[in-house]
């Protein structure tokens, strides 16, 4: 990209960030994310392009410039000994938070998008530094019925990692651990979403009613972000969305596996959902899984 185009997305990146037209969507891993993303960027005003993984350029920053401060110290014992300037924590945000913009500001120009934003699941367990970095912004959160949220992490991680089940061990074993860690994330995710600063501008919206085309669902969501939101438009992005079709366009893919809810019914046998149910019940009964 031209050094032109480069400073002229980024500056439009900031005056988006600074307009609140910057926002992320999140959510445990299999919970719909991707179903999310997609319906998010589906709008014409709304850029949320495939998942981002912000959370390697997170490592990578910070070890970058604790690397640079050693260049620093070293430089600086070479030469004059003026003693060295060192950058500090707060200039890995300012570098981390001009990374992501420039990032989602080149897939927003791209697309003409006045709204622009990022899916990245990492989020779920950064969500403390990425308010720290945005502020301002607007955040997304998909949930979803534990129950096949688990069963959907099993079958899909047993079809990318070759020693999963060294790791995972068994089902039941799987099923008690991730319920319980279900339970903590996303009370700890929605005990933040009745404070500020998230009170306003955290959404939490269930997969459910997304995959079910529910159009004041719908409706919540673009009006969360300030996005155009007329009845024709979301009727419009709920067909061009819908779950069959999505799962249609990518038959190849076996990343959209079923995305049935309520599926967990035909896999769990009754006492593995009444383990999910021991570790789990608090959060599940919040949204009426329970």
């Amino acid at each position: 990209m031209p050094a032109r185009a480069a400073d002229d997305t980024l500056s439009d990146a900031l005056r988006a960030l600074g307009d609140g037209r910057v926002f992320f969507a999140f959510g445990i891993p299999k919970s719909g994310t991707t179903f999310l993303q997609m319906i998010l960027n589906s709008h014409p005003e709304v850029s949320c392009p495939s998942e981002h993984q912000f959370e390697f350029l997170i490592r990578k920053v910070a070890a970058l410039l604790t690397t640079y401060n050693k260049v620093l110290l070293e430089v600086d014992r070479r030469t004059a000994r003026q003693g060295a300037t060192l950058l500090t924590d707060d200039d890995v945000t300012v570098v981390l938070r001009a990374t992501f913009l420039a990032i989602m500001g080149s897939a927003g120009r791209r697309k003409g998008a006045r709204l622009i934003g990022a899916s990245d699941n990492a989020i779920v367990m950064q969500l403390p530094l990425f308010l720290e970095i945005f502020p301002t912004a607007k955040f997304i959160c998909v949930v979803r019925d534990p129950r096949d949220t688990i069963l959907s992490q099993w079958h899909h991680n047993l079809r990318i990692e070759a020693d999963f089940l060294q790791r995972a061990r068994t089902l039941d074993h799987w099923i008690d651990s991730t319920s319980k860690r279900w339970q903590t994330v996303m009370a700890e995710i929605c005990s933040r979403s009745d404070q500020e600063p998230l009170r306003q501008s955290l959404l939490i919206t269930r997969y459910e009613d997304l995959a079910a085309g529910d159009s004041a669902t719908f409706n919540r969501l673009f009006e969360h972000l300030g996005a155009s939101s007329g009845m024709a438009l979301i009727d419009q992005i709920i067909e061009q969305t819908a779950f069959p079709r999505v799962k249609a366009r990518s038959h190849r893919n076996a990343f959209f596996r079923r995305g049935a809810p309520g599926a967990w019914r035909e896999e769990m046998t009754p006492r593995q959902v009444d383990v999910v149910l021991a570790n789990a019940r608090a959060m599940m009964a919040r949204f009426d899984y329970a």
